[in-house]
């Protein structure tokens, strides 16, 4: 009785996971085999590889894989293969960009992604192209971004150097501080209309998926640094808790500090600034009348505070 039992309890779940299961995606036998003979790759999801140049397979409604194409192989305007009502599209990769399809994309009406399609990491999709459910673009990272650069010859080797806490060197010596958007959105696309590295008036370099560095630059005040006065960090952007900050950095007031930070020596706290909870003072900090401290800020001896904190 308990063996049947198992054998119903496996019935159904099998039956309750089997929408979650995603087969490969297989050609028309004949756009298989000539495939083959021409050295192109033909991937899980349908999508052909000849060489570094990626195509991704839009199949059509009710796509039945045994039912060969019609007619002959044609090339759109846009670089697409298309053979009967099967479309493949290029992936545009340059370096400096997150890989994307053309910008002048003509999608044969009714196609639409494989539910198994395997996107390139980073890339940028068309809303006319929805994601199929359970599909995620794997990340992208900036130093791979940058190494792309450096291999194809637009950065010298070194030049951009990525520290422990986030933070970036330029040339060996320009420091740049990360503001990054939250984990889920790194290496991610943020604005599709702008999927380059890019450098603002500022000076600050922004990657695509967000993440902005600024650099850091003289302050006011003697031995001084600061940001420039024209950078705003991006919305949806922050410090990480671990980014060691310069000695005798002067806080901009438009700069918010994250939980558990620890601040330099010789650091300046500007008016009304917001000291977030696990905060570590340095020792000989001035802290401004204007400024409340939370609870859970470490406090070193000798330093005087604000009547009321």
């Amino acid at each position: 009785m308990r063996h049947t039992q198992s054998i119903f309890t496996l019935t159904a779940l099998a039956t309750a996971l089997l929408p979650l299961c995603v087969h490969a995606t297989e050609l028309p036998p004949v756009v298989q085999t000539i495939a083959e003979q021409a050295g192109i790759t033909v991937g899980t999801d349908g999508g052909l590889q000849l060489g570094s140049q990626q195509f991704v397979f839009l199949p059509p409604p009710n796509y039945k894989p045994a039912t060969p194409p019609t007619g002959a192989p044609a090339m759109q305007a846009d670089g697409s293969l298309v053979w009967g009502n099967l479309q493949f599209v290029p992936v545009v990769k340059k370096p400096g960009q997150y890989p994307q399809f053309p910008s002048n994309l003509q999608v044969l009406p009714g196609n639409s992604l494989p539910p198994d399609f395997k996107p390139p990491a980073g890339m940028v999709v068309p809303p006319a192209l929805p994601i199929p459910t359970g599909v995620t673009v794997p990340p992208l990272t900036n130093q791979v971004l940058v190494q792309g650069m450096v291999d194809a010859g637009l950065l010298p080797a070194n030049l951009v150097e990525f520290n422990s806490d986030g933070s970036m060197k330029v040339n060996g010596a320009g420091s740049f501080l990360p503001f990054l958007p939250e984990t889920q959105q790194q290496g991610r696309i943020a604005d599709p209309s702008k999927p380059a590295v890019s450098i603002d008036a500022s000076g600050a370099i922004r990657f695509p998926d967000g993440s902005t560095f600024a650099p850091v630059v003289t302050g006011k005040n003697a031995g001084g640094v600061t940001l420039p006065a024209n950078f705003t960090p991006p919305a949806g952007t922050s410090l990480p808790s671990n980014v060691s900050l310069p000695l005798q950095f002067e806080i901009p007031s438009n700069v918010k500090l994250p939980p558990n930070i620890t601040l330099p020596a010789g650091v300046v706290i500007p008016e009304n600034c917001t000291i977030p909870t696990g905060t570590k003072l340095p020792p000989g900090v001035q802290v401004p009348s204007s400024v409340q401290l939370p609870t859970g800020v470490t406090v070193p001896s000798g330093v005087t505070l604000p009547a009321g904190t």
